[in-house]
């Protein structure tokens, strides 16, 4: 007893001279270790002692949550509904730890709270704090205040109260903006402006934007009142221009030669553009139809921004759309390299092909969406009426909702492209493919024929096939190992196989994937069968691995062609479904 008692007062001494090192470190070096922690985290370290009380936080970056009150930031139903006490206490606890921390020049200040007009005294203390302190970010997100208050009253005459203000990344959630022209010209260094659910008109816009001629990224969403936006400024150096309004927007005009992106989701009546030199990247998710018409906005489009590389279009097409566009009369989109089209409507399919008479560089292609065309669509059989895209540039064709119909299968016998990614939302009886220069190949659905040829740049084949694979069953029947033999046609180069097989045969068939691929370097393999041969369908051996064995061999005629020389990793993927060995045998017939 005495000496477990000796032992105890030993190490309680030996602790007590051990070094505290960590308040030894300058308090630059501290301050930059609390940047990884929340206020909550940093209050308990106050209390360690005396002289971590004493001593002052410098904050880079001050965020005032529900979390000080133990609420839970996901959970709207109490952010909805905190009781007038709790918002007292979050005050409270705010004003507190201000009075401990230090705001650091260049510092972020955000509160995150559902606070509205009946606390702007309190809320103007705090942002007059952080303009005094020379804040260079100020995020107010009050979201649900508007559920038991009227939305506060940005101050902008508080930014009177120091020389100049700091701020060049401001937020405001939930807010009303009644700016001046005497005030706003003091947030002549703002670069970022974001306002969501702010009550505000074009003309409180307007202003803003004549006096920050230093912004780069506005962000619009939901606000409301502005049913009318319109930006004339040659000075301003806007870069990203994002616009979600709540409700219908009857016009956008813009004219800004720095925009590099515009975004707009919503409904609009009328979109003009004019002088956008540098603009890059445009998405339009246009609910409903646009009344002015898909064709004259396109034309605007190619005619106005000369650079425009990336395009996303979503919107209901009802116009048939001319393809004089193949012609050198019309503005073409002469930089357009990637294309992203959700074609809702009757002319979806005719939309698509217009664009690409007006894009002789398209690289990319992503569709979906889209109907069959109408009776009057063109026939490629005619090399004129093939777009320029189609049989030179176009490399990465991507149908989100491939169909197998006709006029799908004759735009891709058309294109040079490298990847094609095709899934399927319908069973598709065929599909013939020969695309000497495709190098990757994706497939995901039902289908009952494959036909290749002419692949000799093919490197990877990705095939999901939901089910049987008619043809041949696979993994549904016995696969002979005279693939080990000098006569079949080989992988020659194949280098990396992932299998899924899922059937009584599955393994049977990846040892014989084994025997074709002799310089095979990674394997993967998911869900392994047990090869199994059952006697009820013995008989039908023959015939069934005589007809697997012709399918693997024709896919690996396509893969191994004796004059190229594949550096890259090749794939041969098949997830599939069975039914029972009896029904395969069933289903075939010598």
């Amino acid at each position: 007893m005495n000496q477990g008692s000796s032992n105890k007062f030993d190490t309680l001494e030996r602790s007590s001279d051990i070094e505290d090192r960590i308040s030894e470190l300058p308090n630059e070096i501290i301050c930059y270790i609390f940047t990884f922690l929340n206020l909550k985290e940093i209050i308990k370290t106050k209390v360690l002692s005396h002289e971590w009380n004493e001593r002052s936080i410098d904050m880079s970056n001050l965020v005032f949550d529900p979390t000080l009150i133990n609420i839970d930031l996901v959970d709207d139903a109490s952010l909805e509904s905190i009781p007038l006490p709790q918002k007292y206490q979050f005050i409270e606890q705010v004003d507190q730890l201000l009075e401990i921390f230090n705001i650091n020049q260049s510092a972020s200040f955000t509160i995150w709270f559902p606070m509205g007009k009946q606390f702007t005294s309190h809320i103007d203390k705090w942002v007059n704090r952080a303009i005094i302190k020379e804040c260079e970010k100020l995020d107010l997100e009050l979201k649900f205040a508007r559920i038991d208050d009227e939305p506060y009253n940005f101050p902008f005459h508080i930014l009177l109260s120091s020389k100049k203000s700091h701020l060049k990344w401001l937020s405001l959630c939930e807010c009303q903006v009644k700016p001046t022209r005497e005030v706003v010209h003091r947030l002549n260094l703002l670069e970022s402006l974001t306002l969501v659910y702010v009550s505000m008109e074009a003309s409180d816009l307007e202003i803003i934007l004549s006096s920050c001629l230093n912004l780069e990224f506005l962000h619009l969403i939901d606000c409301e009142v502005l049913t009318l936006l319109r930006i004339f400024n040659q000075d301003i150096m806007l870069k990203r221009l994002f616009v979600t309004p709540l409700i219908f927007v009857a016009n956008i005009e813009l004219s800004i030669p720095s925009l590099e992106l515009f975004t707009f989701s919503g409904e609009i009546e009328n979109f003009t553009i004019s002088r956008m030199s540098q603009l890059k990247t445009v998405e339009l998710s246009i609910e409903g139809t646009y009344p002015r018409g898909m064709g004259q906005l396109l034309d605007e489009l190619s005619r106005n921004a000369p650079l425009l590389q990336t395009l996303f279009l979503s919107s209901h097409f009802d116009e048939f759309l001319s393809h004089a566009h193949n012609n050198n009369q019309t503005p073409k989109f002469n930089n357009l390299t990637h294309l992203e089209l959700i074609a809702k409507g009757e002319y979806g399919w005719n939309v698509f092909i217009g664009i690409l008479y007006k894009s002789p560089k398209l690289e990319v292609v992503v569709i979906e969406g889209y109907t069959p065309p109408i009776d009057d669509e063109p026939s490629w059989t005619n090399q004129q009426l093939v777009p320029t895209c189609i049989s030179s540039s176009l490399k990465i064709v991507r149908f989100d909702e491939f169909k197998g119909q006709d006029f799908e299968v004759e735009m891709i016998e058309y294109i040079r492209f490298k990847r094609l990614f095709v899934t399927l939302v319908v069973f598709v009886a065929n599909i013939e493919l020969s695309i000497p220069s495709l190098e990757l190949f994706t497939f995901d659905g039902v289908i009952e024929n494959f036909t290749f040829s002419r692949m000799n740049q093919l490197k990877t084949v990705e095939l999901y096939i939901e089910g049987t694979y008619p043809r041949v069953l696979f993994f549904m029947q016995f696969l002979s190992h005279a693939h080990n033999n000098n006569e079949t046609p080989k992988f020659n180069n194949l280098t990396h196989l992932k299998l899924t097989p899922k059937g009584d045969y599955g393994w049977n068939v990846f040892i014989g994937i084994l025997y074709k691929s002799p310089k095979l370097e990674v394997l993967v393999i998911e869900a392994r069968s047990v090869s199994t041969r059952p006697t009820q369908i013995q008989h039908g051996q023959s015939c069934l691995s005589k007809c697997l064995a012709e399918e693997l061999d024709r896919l690996a005629k396509v893969l191994s062609q004796e004059n190229l020389d594949f550096k890259q990793t090749r794939d041969v993927v098949h997830d599939l479904t069975p039914t029972s060995p009896q029904q395969a045998f069933q289903s075939s017939s010598p």
